[in-house]
Parts: structure tokens; sequence; C-alpha cells
């Protein structure tokens, strides 16, 4: 696959000096280290640690009662160990949002 969001071959303009800047800031906040798993989260037909903490973590951003996770819509599985901000967004398919009814 070819990266289209990023080319080191392109001529440096104030434009690409400026999202070289923002891409260094996103990579450095991104790979800080968030959380410690001790346990491996696999996905699986059913109930599973992955599934329940995206389910957890949309309920309570939209303060709902109830939260479903399709375990479908999970991308990866994480390793036990150190967990950053980028594992978040490769596990989790940024389109799949909760519903809620009160």
């Amino acid at each position: 696959m070819i990266q289209l969001w990023y080319n080191a071959a392109r001529p440096k303009t104030e434009l690409s000096v400026f999202i070289d800047s923002m891409k260094l800031v996103i990579d450095q906040d991104y790979s800080k280290v968030i959380a410690t798993l001790k346990t491996d989260w696999k996905r699986g037909h059913g109930e599973s640690g992955i599934g329940n903490f995206i389910a957890d973590a949309q309920r309570e951003a939209v303060n709902a009662d109830v939260s479903f996770m399709n375990s479908s819509g999970i991308r990866k599985d994480l390793t036990a160990g150190h967990i950053t901000k980028k594992d978040i967004l490769r596990f989790y398919r940024s389109e799949t949002c909760s519903r809620h009814s009160r």
C-alpha cells in the first residue's frame, strides 16, 4: 500500500513544514503509554475483555445506560503490556458509534 498522506520526497513548502511539525506532535502524543494490560485482550464471539472495554467507553462517552459492541468491529487483539493512544486507534473502528436511550 502507498501512504497517500505522507511523502518524504515532496518539496518543502511552508505548508509541508507545518504538516511535518504537526505529525511529529501527534506521533509523540499518541505514542505515550496510557495504560498497562495485565493479560491479553482477544476478540472473540460473545463477550470479551476488549469488547467490554469499548462498550463501557462508549456508554460513558454518551452517558447512556447500555452500550453494545459488535465483535467484528474490533480490528485487532491487544497483547499484555503497555498501551498507547495509537494502539486504541488501531483496534477500534472509528466509524463505530453507540446508540443510547433513556
